[in-house]
């Protein structure tokens, strides 16, 4: 069977850029939040910038961890927690995480603490990383491969939910390229929240809920790029026969509130076989294959958006809901 489409309604339904911001709703600091999958069945590991200490266990409020870099340090297992005390700032920091959630024993990234702030992840330009496609994009005059800075970075992990966190990623004075403006061509790309799919084929369950992204700088030129307030990106595999083509299934962007972010508000998708998607037919095998599928952006709001709100690239079994 063939979906065949129009070719100005192709180019809308692969690029999908969406120019609008959701409904307001009232954003506030979250609370411990628990599914019913597993979330607190392994080590919980708790991180306060005013009451924590590196040298401690991390493993209980009273010996807390003081800064992200131990997280970091950590590859999580099905079941784990990290925890940020409310009231919290974390300056020049990240998380980069390590390890993956199953079905059953999802990771958990969330808050603690009876402050009414939620806890800030003040990146201003730390946490790089070395971005790259695998082959160039559909346009060459696109950036397809570089640095990026991103406040949290979910590479290859799967079965993870994050929410209730505050995070920046500024140019500010005495950081990376606090000096460069936003518009320089060789300004590095930033990102609130990146992910990357590559070496693990399908990539599943990822859940991003209540986030508040703010004063993210990233070029406004590079559009795909990770660049702005959360990006969803695929790779090519180093050996995709091995693994199997990388796509993401099942990634939901959930009542974030995002403002002043550059250059994108949301996007997920853009991938590394964006040539199977350049004809006017495309079949559900392909569809099936090559896209990314049940992808879910529902009730966020954005605000001054340095280029695109919300993009969709090459998603199959995708839903905007406002």
């Amino acid at each position: 069977m063939k979906r065949k489409w129009i070719a100005g309604t192709l180019a809308l339904m692969l690029t999908a850029t969406t120019v609008f911001a959701a409904v307001p709703s009232t954003v506030s600091a979250a609370g411990d939040g628990e599914s019913d999958h597993g979330i607190g069945s392994g080590t919980t590991y708790y991180v306060s910038s005013e009451n924590g200490d590196d040298s401690n266990s991390g493993t209980s409020e009273g010996q807390a961890f003081e800064t992200l870099d131990k997280i970091n340090e950590i590859t999580l297992k099905p079941g784990d927690r990290v925890l940020l005390e409310k009231g919290s700032v974390f300056n020049n920091q990240y998380l980069h995480i390590k390890g993956s959630g199953t079905e059953d024993q999802y990771i958990e990234v969330s808050t603690y603490g009876e402050d009414s702030e939620r806890p800030v992840i003040n990146t201003n330009g730390y946490g790089q990383w070395e971005q790259n496609y695998g082959t160039p994009l559909d346009n060459t005059n696109h950036m397809w491969q570089g640095t990026v800075s991103s406040s949290i970075l979910l590479e290859d992990v799967e079965y993870i939910e994050i929410r209730g966190l505050e995070i920046t990623n500024d140019r500010v004075q005495g950081a990376p390229e606090g000096d460069m403006a936003y518009n320089d061509a060789e300004a590095m790309d930033r990102t609130g929240v990146a992910g990357v799919a590559q070496n693990k084929g399908t990539i599943e369950h990822i859940v991003l809920d209540d986030l508040y992204i703010h004063d993210v700088d990233g070029n406004v030129y590079n559009k795909h790029m990770a660049n702005g307030g959360i990006y969803f990106i695929v790779e090519k595999p180093e050996n995709e026969g091995q693994t199997g083509i990388a796509r993401y299934d099942d990634v939901q962007i959930r009542n974030c509130y995002l403002d002043t972010v550059n250059r994108w508000g949301i996007a997920v998708g853009y991938t590394y076989q964006w040539g199977k998607f350049t004809t006017a037919a495309l079949s559900d095998a392909t569809m099936a294959t090559y896209g990314s599928s049940n992808v879910l952006i529902e009730n966020n709001y954005l605000r001054d958006v340095g280029g695109d709100a919300i993009t969709t690239m090459y998603l199959d079994l995708s839903l905007i809901h406002i």
